[in-house]
């Protein structure tokens, strides 16, 4: 792979984590905004937000071999939470997540920040043989590094559509926006 080429796939890449904060607007909305539910069982926006930036940290962060975010900066402190890895809200119940209280959205957009700025100097630091190695893992074919980071980008923009959608069925409630 040329040099130019392997900036392109970098730069898309980046670019399509980049641009997580702006499909995340939250920074208007209220506690009680944050933690509202469409029904028991569904999730909130404050709790998404968190998981997309859990499962970005975390998935990215179990590639690069370093420590999550949420640790090394003890960001699970603002969010009131435990310092464990493992706590990124796959397996969480309808009761987990309403039990979830979100903390003010500069917490949510400095996590995300700190976490963005991570994935990023990961990204820059990988080359075109690095997204090939596979994974050591029980799925066949096993995932590659590329894979991955692919569908962790896919995963985040899911829920950032997720995030909307919730915001609409609030401000179908009467609630401001």
């Amino acid at each position: 792979m040329t040099a130019q080429a392997d900036s392109e796939w970098k730069g898309l890449v980046i670019s399509g984590f980049s641009r997580l904060p702006e499909f995340l607007p939250i920074e208007d909305l209220s506690a009680d905004e944050l933690d509202w539910r469409p029904q028991n069982i569904a999730n909130s926006i404050g709790w998404t937000v968190w998981h997309l930036i859990r499962v970005l940290d975390g998935e990215l962060h179990a590639l690069s071999g370093e420590e999550q975010v949420w640790i090394k900066e003890k960001w699970y402190q603002q969010f009131g939470r435990k310092a464990d890895p493992e706590d990124t809200g796959f397996g969480h119940s309808a009761d987990d997540v309403g039990a979830f209280t979100s903390p003010p959205p500069s917490e949510f957009s400095g996590y995300l920040v700190a976490t963005l700025t991570n994935t990023e100097a990961y990204l820059r630091s990988l080359s075109a043989a690095d997204l090939e190695r596979e994974l050591k893992e029980p799925y066949d074919p096993p995932p590659t590094v590329g894979t991955r980071i692919v569908s962790v980008l896919a995963d985040c923009h899911q829920h950032a559509g997720e995030i909307s959608y919730i915001r609409g069925l609030l401000a179908a409630q009467g609630t401001k926006l």
